[in-house]
Formats: C-alpha cells, structure tokens, sequence
C-alpha cells in the first residue's frame, strides 16, 4: 500500500477519532442547554472538521481505487458506517446551532451516542483494516486502528480547544494525556509488530528495527512537546498542532494489512481445505 493511501487512512482516521470525542462529549456535557454555547460552538467545529477530513480522505480514496465494473450499491455498503456517520454529524451540527428551538437535551444526547458508535462502526468496519484473514492471528490490529483513531482525533479537538476556548493554561494537561494514550499505542503497536516480524521466517535485524521505529515516533511528539512547554519556548497552538502532526505520521507510517498482504493467512486457509 503506497505512502498516499497511508495518509489518507491517517487523515480518515484523524476524522473518525474526532467524531467520536465529540459525540461522546456531545452526550455527556448535555449541550442542548442555553448556557453551553461556547461549548457548542467548539462540537460544532470538530464535527465540521472530523465530517471533512473523513468525506475528502474516502472521496480521494474511492476516486483512486475505483474499479470499472464495479457496482454503486456494492461500493456504497462498504462506506455505510461512514456515511451514516456524516449524516450524524450534520444533524448534530444543525441541532447545536443557536435559536434551533429549546428543550434538546435529549436530542443532542441521542445524536451524541449515535455519534460515537457510527463513527466507532466505520472504523472498525474499514476495508482497509477488516478485509483481510490476518485478523485472525494478530487479534490487536482492530485495538490500534481504533486506539490511532481517537488519539490523532483528540489531539485536533485538544486543538481547536487551544483556538476557540484559549485552554492556553491546560496544554500540559492535554499534552500529558497525549503522551499517555500514545505509550499505550505504541506499547501495542510494538506487541503487534514483533509478533508479525517473528512469523515472518525472513525478518533479519533490520525487520526488528523498523517494528520499533513508529512506536518511537508515536511516543517522541508528545514527549518533545512536554518538554517545550515546560520551557515556555513555543505558543500553545505551535505545540499542538506539532505534536498532531506527528501523530498523523505516525499513524501513516504504519502499515494497513491489505488481503494480498497476508500470505500467511491464507496459507493457513489453504492448508485447513486441503485436509
């Protein structure tokens, strides 16, 4: 898989995550209240934000591998979550905008959830990630996916935060959860790695090396940014989006499983018809 599809994977990811935190947040602050508006404004921004990142990643994705004879319908199941997500996120938006009537406590919370699962669904469902008989062998592939997913999201709403509610005081909090989820990412990133290295009977020193290389690259952003911001060297905006930037290569450095990809597999497969 060329390095353009990685990175639209990253950036759909980034998106999907983004939903997610902001449907669950959605759910849980109840921002269907009058006196929540910069809060909304805030939801409303990182669902724009998440919808576009994901319908413009899928958009470039699908225009790139279109097939001739394939049908619409069956091209259009397999982005069903994705779609249903955006519809989410656009009647959340239009409910959180301001004099859209009183009373939608309930409403928000509803969509908010709806929110979070869709966005989890198209995740966990992407062809990219689920399309392939390697998930039987290397049971955390799904966990990474989601765990890259809601920690490149967080680190844009941790963003936009910084912008629109000048969380300036809090950026080694958000820094320091950054780095937390990130350890644990790259703790199983390392897992997954290894043990897929360690089936592999060709995987020399150099194998080993590279299952290494993007568990440290998850972990150094957000360590480098802890320790700018304790210097006070860098504005807390530069840091973030810093800090997101390498999250967002870190997640396209990792290599998505596609069904050719897994010989090993289907190997296996082989062997069980064969007996």
């Amino acid at each position: 898989m060329g390095w353009q599809a990685r990175w639209l994977a990253a950036l759909a990811g980034a998106g999907y995550g983004l939903m997610m935190w902001c449907g669950m947040t959605t759910a849980v602050l109840h921002l269907g209240t009058s006196d929540a508006l910069p809060l909304q404004q805030l939801q409303v921004a990182g669902l724009a934000l998440g919808a576009a990142l994901v319908a413009a990643a899928l958009a470039v994705g699908a225009w790139r591998t279109r097939a001739p004879n394939a049908s619409p319908a069956v091209s259009l199941r397999g982005y069903a979550p994705a779609i249903g997500a955006g519809l989410v996120a656009i009647a959340l938006i239009a409910v959180l905008q301001p004099g859209s009537g009183g009373g939608r406590s309930v409403v928000v919370a509803v969509l908010g959830i709806l929110q979070l699962l869709l966005a989890f669904a198209a995740v966990a469902l992407s062809p990219s990630v689920s399309g392939t008989a390697a998930w039987r062998t290397r049971p955390l592939r799904l966990p990474i996916r989601l765990l890259f997913a809601m920690t490149s999201g967080l680190s844009l709403l941790y963003l936009l935060m910084d912008r629109l509610l000048g969380a300036h005081s809090d950026v080694r909090l958000m820094l320091a959860t950054l780095l937390g989820l990130a350890s644990v990412l790259a703790l199983c990133q390392a897992i997954d790695g290894h043990a897929g290295a360690s089936a592999n009977a060709t995987t020399g020193r150099g194998g080993h090396l590279r299952v290494l290389r993007m568990p440290a690259l998850l972990v150094a952003g957000p360590a480098i940014g802890m320790l700018l911001a304790t210097t006070g060297v860098a504005p807390a905006a530069v840091l973030l989006a810093l800090v997101a930037a390498a999250l967002l290569a870190a997640a396209a450095s990792a290599p998505l499983q596609s069904p050719e990809a897994a010989p090993d597999a289907r190997s296996d497969r082989a062997a069980d018809h064969e007996t």
